[in-house]
């Protein structure tokens, strides 16, 4: 997620179930295993991550649509920063809630998400804020290409305040074989 990998490089098992209303409203789940919550935070619990999210979107015009929402990152049973961890006093519990702001404009998508609290265990640090930039172009066949850009900022973090701030970025590829199946 966000260009960090959460299973310190070690395979992830992973699975989500989507509602999608045709009025636009929409809830979903997204669950897989970690082991940041233990390897980053010094916590001894947390090596399930299930995501809860909901929202809205709709098109404002025939080439404008957005999408806004909630999600809550769950660190199942965490203990990130809990007295009698390495991580005591250090950290704050790992779980994150953001609202978010989705918008699309022909093939380009700018989203925008901000914590609610702390984020991700980082003490003080509410109104963290991550900001994607996508394009998706088709290539034909089924195929398409989707450049991406992203930038995390966590306030109030080491020297200067910006010491956990980052920019990831990606090239994917993918295949679309109909029947719902797009493989990536």
């Amino acid at each position: 997620v966000r260009g960090i990998a959460q299973t310190n490089m070690r395979p992830a098992v992973q699975g989500g179930i989507d509602l999608a209303l045709k009025s636009g409203l929409y809830l979903g789940t997204f669950a897989s295993n970690v082991n940041w919550v233990k390897d980053f935070n010094g916590a001894t619990k947390g090596t399930v991550e299930l995501d809860l999210y909901g929202g809205f979107k709709d098109a404002i015009t025939s080439n404008l649509a957005f999408d806004a929402g909630l999600i809550t990152y769950q660190y199942l049973g965490n203990n990130s920063g809990a007295a009698g961890t390495p991580g005591a006093g250090l950290f704050a519990n790992a779980s994150t809630t953001e609202i978010y702001l989705n918008l699309n404009y022909k093939m380009f998508n700018l989203k925008v998400n901000r914590s609610l609290g702390n984020f991700l265990g980082n003490l003080d640090s509410s109104g963290s804020l991550y900001v994607d930039l996508n394009a998706t172009f088709d290539l034909g066949n089924g195929f398409s290409l989707t450049p991406h850009v992203g930038r995390q900022s966590v306030p109030n973090q080491g020297a200067g305040g910006n010491a956990a701030n980052y920019t990831d970025y990606s090239l994917a590829v993918a295949k679309d074989f109909g029947g719902g199946i797009v493989v990536t």
